[in-house]
């Protein structure tokens, strides 16, 4: 197996950026810029896990569910 460095993919969206930062067959590891609200983050029933890495976020799911999470 070869491993090789890449710069990382950037793809505008609506609420900032999405950076592809590694990606193979099994999974991909993205980093999302928020500049703004998004509203809808499309999940596209797959399992997602979210970070935090700098200031907050507020993550609201089905009817009345929230979590607040900071960095």
């Amino acid at each position: 197996m070869r491993a090789d460095n890449v710069a990382a993919v950037v793809v505008p969206e609506p609420y900032g950026e999405r950076q592809v930062l590694v990606a193979c067959r099994y999974f991909a590891w993205e980093l999302l810029v928020v500049r703004q609200a998004a509203r809808e983050l499309a999940l596209d029933g797959r399992f997602h896990i979210l970070a935090v890495l700098a200031g907050s976020a507020q993550i609201n799911f089905g009817p009345g569910g929230a979590w607040s999470v900071e960095a």
